[in-house]
């Protein structure tokens, strides 16, 4: 009798020691949560403002440049096949339209319509020759956008930031190229649509690639931290 009577208030002193634990815990579970990094806000809105940038979305804009870039390398090789048929007709026919018969004219005029075919001839092949340089360079344009464009798809596809990044970075060199191109070749309507079709890529583009930089830093962080 004696032992029991002495057993029985411990145990509402130790009922009473978990309940004084339980609010201490709770107020250290609220410190924790108020003490969150600021950086880590940061990312989040960061990550809550580029949420519309989806894989889906990335997918679709490298889909468009790929078919643009196929799209510039067959007008291009139109447009040197059609600057090349021009050509070889002018030199067939224009010297011979420019000298003028030696029963009509004395032979200083002729001479002189001879300086003139010559200078107008070869201010067109000159034009020629600078058409087809500048036909040349988009098509090599395009081809690299083509190969960039695969990249990026697969990149997504395969979770492979590096390759995507290297896509994002050299569509914004293609398009400040095509844009030198586009006054070159006096405008067109596929050098503008292309154009502004890369233009207003640029940001999604951006936004795509900076949400998952920040999700790549997450990765590494946790397995160093891991480690």
């Amino acid at each position: 009798m004696t032992e029991q009577h002495f057993q029985q208030p411990a145990q509402p002193q130790q009922a009473h020691i978990a309940d004084g634990q339980q609010p201490q815990n709770l107020h250290q579970q609220q410190q924790e949560q108020r003490s969150v990094n600021p950086m880590q806000v940061t990312d989040n809105a960061e990550q809550d403002k580029h949420s519309w940038a989806t894989r889906g979305m990335a997918q679709a804009i490298a889909g468009v440049l790929l078919i643009m870039s196929l799209l510039g390398i067959i007008l291009a090789i139109q447009g040197i096949n059609d600057i090349e048929t021009v050509r070889k007709l002018f030199d067939t026919t224009s010297r011979m339209s420019f000298r003028p018969s030696s029963r009509s004219r004395s032979s200083s005029s002729s001479s002189s319509f001879d300086d003139f075919g010559d200078s107008v001839a070869d201010e067109l092949d000159s034009a020629f020759s600078k058409a087809l340089t500048y036909l040349y360079v988009l098509i090599i344009v395009c081809v690299l956008q083509t190969l960039a464009s695969i990249g990026g798809l697969v990149g997504v596809a395969q979770d492979k930031f590096s390759l995507y990044k290297v896509y994002h970075y050299a569509t914004a060199g293609f398009c400040g190229i095509r844009v030198v191109l586009m006054f070159l070749l006096k405008g067109g309507w596929y050098m503008i649509l292309a154009v502004l079709i890369q233009a207003a890529a640029a940001y999604p583009l951006w936004a795509f690639a900076n949400k998952w930089e920040k999700r790549v830093e997450k990765e590494v962080a946790a397995e160093v931290q891991q480690a």
